[in-house]
């Protein structure tokens, strides 16, 4: 087609010159260099015209062009769009094609043009009369797609897709363009389904069918597991092929399916146009098999998630898998069942029971069937608190400090683990106070069948709520909130406040006080007492006042006294705590009359008148008044007399009347008034005056080495003679007793005897007079008889007696107490007490009392010091077995084992060593509170021994203690041997405890002699030999090791001697020259542990001198747990001769007693070590422990080990020569468990080979091996056994096995021993 030219021109209409004209294409400059790239001419006609010409069109020129002319002053432009169109044209025709069947194909179809093509591409179809082709559209959906370079792509081409097509390009620019191409479809071996299963049961046939589809000829290969199968190379398999018209088959029979036919087969195709492989699978089904590594992956109280591979699934997908369970224990055969999805790895077994063993099998379930359990797995789940309140609680008040509270423990199936204590909270009933807690560790013994507690220091006569419930290692199970129980009722302890007494008359006094506060009362109260009694009165008890009031009022005192005054409140337990003494003094009173009078002549005209004082003076003596009245008279003279502290009181009357008789009176006054008269007394004066004493009679006290005066005033006219007399004697002056101008006697420097009746006595020719006087000599009391009648852990009540108060009344006692080595302390109390109880002493202490008194003198001397002692005494260490509980790696030290001796233990410490680290002692922590339950040593070492101190302080004292005790092993069992010391330990050092240090000194000296004896006795006996057919055989006894039996748990239940014999099982034959062999006891099914062993087994074979012949000994210790049977047979048959019988005797069950049986024929032994060929000496060697003690109920599950050792029997043993050197019949030796029983067996001829069989026992680490060649000793036990080597030297001992002299008459001498009765009951050893 010819191209199109262009040509534009640009003209500007106006503009001034000069004028540039611009041509642009897409905003883009045409400089001349641009324009020539694009064929572009740009011409200029004039300033003001440009031409733009295309010679030659071409779809890029097509576009925006812009004509842009400018001048200094303006810019204008133009801008025109320039389009080309061009017809389609073919860029790439398509071509015929070629595809394989289910290939892609891509046939490409290319056109240009402007506007673009359109290009479609079209199938070619027949019509209905089947020859004109009818074009269809291809592409858009299916398979087909077309390109937007006009390329048809065909996925997946099928056969179906053979054809022609046709493309057509067309973009309205001319007419369309087109072009018809052929597709051919070629086919490779291929299949519709590259996957298929096959399945059989097993047993049966199946026939593996192979469709292929492709261009003929198609050949078949089949595989199984990757190796081709060969055609008449297996006679369960046959092959078939078919051509077929749209493809071929073949088929793989298999017939009588097994297991192994199962798996992955291959069918192999190929043609000229390819291959393709048909994966088959083949599966022969079955039943499942039972899932693998059943395990529990996790636990907790009620659920465990347990876990398994699933085992072989029979070919047939797991539909379910059956979760088994039940309980541990007697009697339970019932599986709980639990369905789980067979695409399932583990399950959660869900609602079970705390602490509880449970067994746990898997199956697995297919279409086919179940399969059998797998392995059982046992767990135990994890402790929860416990779901229960304790039961049968019974609280009461035991005092008004404490309350008693006991319970019984919660059903054991809501203990939920380990029981491990109680919790008991208490507090003050409706405080807002929290409760206080305390603890009661559970008896783990089974001892106690209730538990208990005792609260202490409660608050007095209190309402208190208590709550208790249970606890284990997992927490507190529910509170018991227990009904509120007061404490008992106690005595104030508080004495009544504020006391004022207020005196209101001579004889009254009024008191009042402040009650007492609600909580000091500690009980109801009953009321007040008030205790009063006149202050001089020191020895007198006070009297009583009871009221109900906070006043009282006190009537009928004493007038004009110092009273003291005490008020305590009470209840009906007793009188609280007295109150400070207050002193009230009674009002003044008028006096009483002068206690006596007397008038005395003095001349014819004068009367002297003497009075005493009254005894009631009721208030201070203001005056005396003496009254005079005459005969007849109207009016009383009165004289005023003011008292004279000392001096007699008198007053003398003058110009009296002689012969006259007057009256006279005396009264005394106070500040109150005049008091009562006294005696009127009636006298005259006379001419003559007879002697008289003026003085009355008195008592006179004095202090020991003091002085006094006696007074004796006399009158009489004429003057008297004046003598004293004492004890009929007259006083004459000596310097100490003299008598003085006045009259009076003067005593000096006066002593005990100075004490006593002084008479002074005066005589004129008129008349005599007497008074006596009354000297009392006062001194310091005699020292109290003391004494200790009663004692508590922290009282003493102290007694005392006066023998004699020295004259003046005591007035109070003085007591000093101290501890032994303490400091002195005193107590002073008043003359009226006569016992008083020492408070807040210290337990278990001595304590030195005395007493002094004290009265107006003095205090007295020192009584005799009297030794008391407080109740209680240091610690009491535990034996029990439950105080040490060993772990593996940690110890609980049960405290609360201990107890206190009757003083509370204030602290606890502890220390600890393993045996092999000799002498260094690690402590735990800082001191250990006294009321601490237990505590916990943790960071041992697995399977070691320890030693441990542990040491407790009261009051009292000290009290060390020492014990032993062995970790568990790393698997949990006992450590054997386990050896528990208990050592109790002075506090002294050991130089300073002599008692120690002599017995140490005279052990050693025992033991070094006790050893050089047996030495010289083994010398001795190793240097004796004897003579047998011309052969010197040298004995030889050592002791070497001692032989225990002691199984740990059994499941085997108690049998009578009669079953246990009569079982075969419990029989082995030991065959000649067998190796060393371990005997496993027969283990029966019994869910039961039980402890019961014979202690000890001694083996022992010794020649003696009587027949020349062997005894074998077997010695045991009977367990206290053990049954014992009464009687003990000894059997034997001859093993050459299997017909032969069992013959015996039976040996009575007695302490000490041995049996001795000759044996049938020579007895051999089986060899085990030959340590001298020369003189043909054989070892038996046996391993050796020592009895552990039973635990305190512990129980485990029976391990292989401990199964072998659940019996309390050793087997039969029976030993025969050896069949290349004698026929003679073998012995067997049924050695029951006796305490002592010894049996004889013939000796061997020296020239017969010897051998010795040995049987070895599970023993635990030797516990002495040093005599033990070929015995390679752990390290791990190698220090434990040196650090116990002298504990376990006693539980060594040796057999040696020798060579004797056949005796013939020995054989003829046995028949009479031989027992025809059948077999005995027995116990086999």
């Amino acid at each position: 087609m010819p191209l199109a030219r262009l040509r534009v021109s640009c003209l500007v209409s106006r503009g001034d010159p000069p004028i540039l004209i611009q041509w642009f294409k897409d905003g883009q400059s045409l400089t001349p260099a641009k324009a020539a790239e694009q064929d572009i001419v740009i011409q200029a006609i004039d300033e003001y015209a440009s031409f733009l010409a295309i010679a030659s069109l071409n779809v890029r020129h097509a576009g925006n062009y812009t004509c842009l002319a400018s001048n200094s002053a303006a810019q204008d432009a133009k801008t025109a769009r320039l389009t080309v169109n061009v017809p389609a044209y073919w860029v790439q025709e398509p071509v015929d094609a070629f595809a394989l069947h289910k290939s892609d194909l891509r046939m490409t179809c290319q056109a240009n043009g402007n506007p673009k093509p359109l290009i479609e591409w079209k199938r070619a179809t027949a019509t209905a009369a089947g020859s004109l082709r009818n074009y269809v559209p291809v592409g858009g959906s299916g398979r087909g797609a077309v390109l937007e370079n006009g390329t048809l792509v065909m996925r997946n081409v099928q056969r179906s897709d053979e054809g022609s097509y046709l493309c057509q390009a067309t973009n309205g620019i001319g007419p369309a363009i087109s072009k018809v191409t052929q597709l051919t479809v070629k086919s490779a071996a291929y299949f519709t389904v590259d996957k298929e299963t096959f399945t059989t049961p097993l047993g049966g046939a199946a026939a593996l069918d192979c469709r292929a589809y492709g261009d003929l000829p198609i050949t078949a290969t089949w595989f199984y597991k990757d190796r081709p199968l060969k055609e008449g190379a297996y006679d369960r398999l046959a092959f078939q092929t078919q051509n077929l018209a749209d493809g071929f088959r073949s088929s793989l029979k298999i017939s009588r399916s097994q297991r192994g036919d199962s798996g992955n087969y291959a069918c192999k195709v190929s043609n000229e146009f390819g291959t393709a492989t048909k994966q088959l699978t083949f599966l022969v089904q079955e039943a499942p098999e039972e899932p693998k590594n059943v395990a529990v992956a996790a636990t907790n109280s009620r659920m465990a998630n347990v876990g398994w591979t699933a085992g072989y699934d029979g070919s047939s997908a797991v539909i379910n898998f059956i979760v088994e369970w039940k309980l541990v224990k007697a009697g339970e055969s019932k599986w709980s069942v639990e369905h789980t999805p067979g695409n399932s790895s583990s399950y959660t077994l869900k609602n079970l029971r705390p602490a509880t063993r449970y067994d746990i099998r898997v199956r697995a379930e297919n279409l086919l069937g179940q399969s059998g359990p797998s392995a059982v797995v046992q767990i135990l789940t994890d402790e929860e608190a416990p779901s229960e309140v304790p039961r049968d609680v019974v609280v009461t008040a035991a005092s008004s400090t404490t309350i008693n509270l006991t319970w019984k423990p919660p059903p054991p199936e809501a203990h939920n683990g380990l029981l491990q204590g109680y919790i008991v909270g208490y507090r003050v009933e409706n405080s807002t106070e929290g409760f206080a807690y305390k603890t009661v560790k559970s008896d783990r013994t089974g001892g106690r069948k209730e538990e208990a507690i005792v609260l202490k220091d409660l608050r007095k006569y209190t309402p208190y709520a208590i709550v208790l419930q249970a606890y284990n290692a997992m927490g507190s199970g529910p509170k018991l909130d227990l009904t509120s129980v007061w404490t008992k009722e106690d005595v104030p302890v508080e004495a009544p406040g504020s006391i004022t007494a207020t005196a209101e008359s001579s004889q009254r006094i009024s008191l009042a006080w402040e009650p007492l506060r609600r909580e000091s009362i500690n009980g109801i109260l009953l009321g007040y007492k008030i205790l009063y009694k006149p202050l001089t009165d020191w020895t007198s008890q006070p009297d009583i006042k009871i009221v109900q009031d906070t006043i009282c009022v006190l009537d009928g005192l004493r007038k004009f006294t110092n009273y003291t005054l005490q008020v305590l409140a009470f209840t009906k337990v007793g009188d609280g705590v007295v109150s400070s003494t207050v002193y009230s003094h009674t009002l003044p009173d008028v006096p009483s009359h002068p206690a006596d009078i007397k008038t005395l002549v003095t001349s014819p005209t004068s009367i002297l008148v003497t009075w005493s004082e009254p005894e009631e003076k009721n208030g201070f003596i203001k005056q005396y008044n003496v009254y005079l009245r005459a005969p007849n008279g109207k009016k009383d003279k009165k004289r005023v007399v003011y008292p004279d502290s000392g001096s007699l009181n008198k007053y003398e009357f003058h110009d009296l009347n002689t012969n006259v008789q007057y009256e006279f009176w005396v009264t005394a006054e106070t500040e109150v008034g005049e008091g009562a008269a006294s005696f009127r007394m009636k006298q005259a004066p006379e001419a003559t005056g007879p002697a008289r004493i003026a003085t009355f009679p008195m008592t006179i006290k004095a202090h020991i080495g003091g002085s006094a005066v006696l007074p004796c005033l006399t009158v009489g006219f004429p003057s008297p003679a004046l003598d004293w007399i004492r004890g009929g004697r007259i006083i004459r002056n000596n310097g100490i007793n003299d008598v003085l101008e006045s009259g009076s006697l003067s005593v000096k420097n006066i002593q005990t005897s100075d004490a006593g009746l002084y008479t002074c006595r005066v005589k004129n020719i008129y008349g005599d007079d007497t008074v006596e006087f009354t000297l009392q000599v006062q001194r310091p009391p005699v020292p109290p008889n003391v004494s200790v009648s009663a004692a508590t852990a922290e009282s003493l009540v102290v007694d005392w007696q006066m023998l004699y108060d020295g004259g003046a009344t005591v007035k109070g006692f003085t007591l000093y107490y101290r501890p032994t080595l303490g400091s002195w302390k005193s107590v002073r109390f008043p003359a009226s007490l006569h016992s008083y109880t020492l408070k807040h002493l210290m337990c278990g202490q001595n304590y030195q009392i005395y007493m002094t008194a004290y009265n107006d003198v003095g205090p007295s001397d020192s009584s005799d010091t009297v030794d008391a002692k407080t109740i209680g005494q240091t610690p009491i260490s535990s034996n029990d077995k439950s105080l040490l509980v060993a772990n593996v790696s940690s110890v609980l030290v049960f405290l609360s084992t201990w107890e206190n001796g009757g003083c509370p233990i204030r602290s606890f410490a502890m220390k600890y060593q393993a045996f092999a680290e000799g002498n260094v002692w690690k402590s735990v922590g800082e001191l250990i509170p006294g009321d601490a339950e237990s505590i916990t040593i943790s960071d041992l070492a697995p399977e070691t021994l320890y030693r441990l101190k542990l040491t407790a302080v009261n009051e009292a004292g000290t009290t060390e203690h020492e014990y032993s005790f062995g970790t568990l092993t790393e698997t949990g069992e006992v450590m054997m041997p386990e050896v528990v010391l208990q050592k109790e330990k002075s506090v002294l050092p050991f130089h300073e405890d002599p008692s120690k240090m002599i017995a140490t000194g005279g052990g050693i000296c025992g033991l070094l002699l006790m050893a050089v004896i047996i030495a010289i006795f083994v010398v001795k006996r190793r240097n004796r030999k004897y003579s047998s057919s011309g052969v010197n055989i040298r004995r030889d006894i050592t002791p070497l090791c001692k032989l225990q039996l002691t199984p740990k748990h059994s499941q085997s239940p108690w049998q009578s001697v009669a079953q246990f014999s009569a079982d075969p099982k419990n029989h082995t034959v030991i065959p000649l020259s067998s190796p060393a062999r371990v005997w496993m006891p027969p283990a029966r099914n019994n869910n039961e542990s039980f402890y019961g062993t014979p202690k000890q087994l001694n083996t022992a074979i010794r020649p003696t001198n009587q027949h020349d012949i062997q005894i074998a000994s077997l010695q045991f210790e009977e367990d206290e747990h053990y049954q014992t049977p009464s009687s003990n047979r000894i059997i034997k048959r001859d093993e050459s001769t299997p017909d032969s019988g069992f013959s015996g005797s039976n040996v009575k069950h007695s302490h000490g007693d041995s049996f001795r049986r000759d044996s049938m024929a020579p007895t051999r032994f089986s060899t085990g070590s030959t340590t001298s060929e020369s003189d043909n000496i054989h070892k038996l060697n046996v391993s050796a422990h020592k009895n552990r003690p039973k635990p305190a109920q512990r129980k485990r599950p029976l391990t292989n080990r401990s199964k072998q050792m659940a019996m309390g029997t050793a087997s039969l043993l029976r030993a025969r020569p050896a069949p290349a050197t004698s026929s003679s019949p073998s012995s067997a030796e049924d050695i029951p468990f006796t305490d002592y029983c010894t049996s004889r067996v013939p000796p061997r001829r020296q020239h017969q080979p010897a051998s010795v069989n040995t049987i070895q026992f599970p023993p635990p680490p030797p516990t002495h091996l040093d005599d033990y060649e070929d015995y390679r000793e752990p390290s791990q036990y190698r220090q434990q056994r040196r650090a116990h080597e002298v504990i376990n030297l006693q539980h060594r001992y040796s057999v040696n096995v020798r060579g004797g002299v056949e005796d013939d008459d020995f054989a003829g001498g046995q028949e009479d021993m031989v027992d025809d009765d059948p077999l005995q009951p027995t116990t086999t050893v």
